[in-house]
């Protein structure tokens, strides 16, 4: 990576790292080609905090597939919410 090119922002808090990158790797691999190391590579946590945070990887692609924000937007436009200004 050059001095123009960026890494995003990782969030703060290591489940919120795992589930970032979990939701880029499974997009870009699907489950079966998703691997734990590459997840913990680009969250840029230890390989164990998969087991520690969400006891594997398949209960951390059941996580990673719950997106309130999604769940709002859909809310929205279903009319059951109202959207907030900002």
């Amino acid at each position: 990576m050059n001095a123009a090119q960026t890494q995003p922002e990782l969030p703060e808090n290591t489940r919120d790292r795992l589930l970032a990158a979990a939701r880029e790797v499974f997009a870009e691999s699907g489950f079966k080609g998703a691997t734990v190391r590459e997840i913990c590579r680009r969250a840029e946590v230890n390989v164990a905090a998969v087991n520690y945070h969400f006891n594997g990887k398949e209960a951390l692609f059941m996580a990673a597939l719950e997106m309130e924000p999604l769940k709002n937007l859909i809310g929205v436009i279903d009319g059951r919410i109202t959207p907030r200004s900002g």
